[in-house]
């Protein structure tokens, strides 16, 4: 694992966090015959997860926003007309 030492110290975190991501399939990855891209593959798919999710909660949360700014809008012109 030297090459891994030659990375930010950043970028090596994100590795190693990957590297975990896809432990929870490691009785599948291991079955292939490349153990390292299988598990690369784990992780992609685990980080694909992640992303859907913190999309579908962006979009729910960008949704509240909006209904917040309306009502809020209705109230400054019901405030305005008074």
């Amino acid at each position: 694992m030297r090459w891994r030492h030659e990375l930010p110290h950043e970028v090596n975190e994100t590795v190693n966090h990957l590297v975990r991501l896809a432990h929870p399939h490691k009785e599948a990855f291991v079955l292939g015959r490349h153990i390292r891209t299988n598990q690369l593959w784990c992780a992609l798919a685990e980080v694909h997860t992640e992303l859907k999710s913190t999309q579908a909660r962006l979009a729910q949360a960008e949704e509240e926003l909006i209904k917040v700014k309306s009502s809020l809008r209705r109230t400054g012109e019901h405030l305005i007309e008074s």
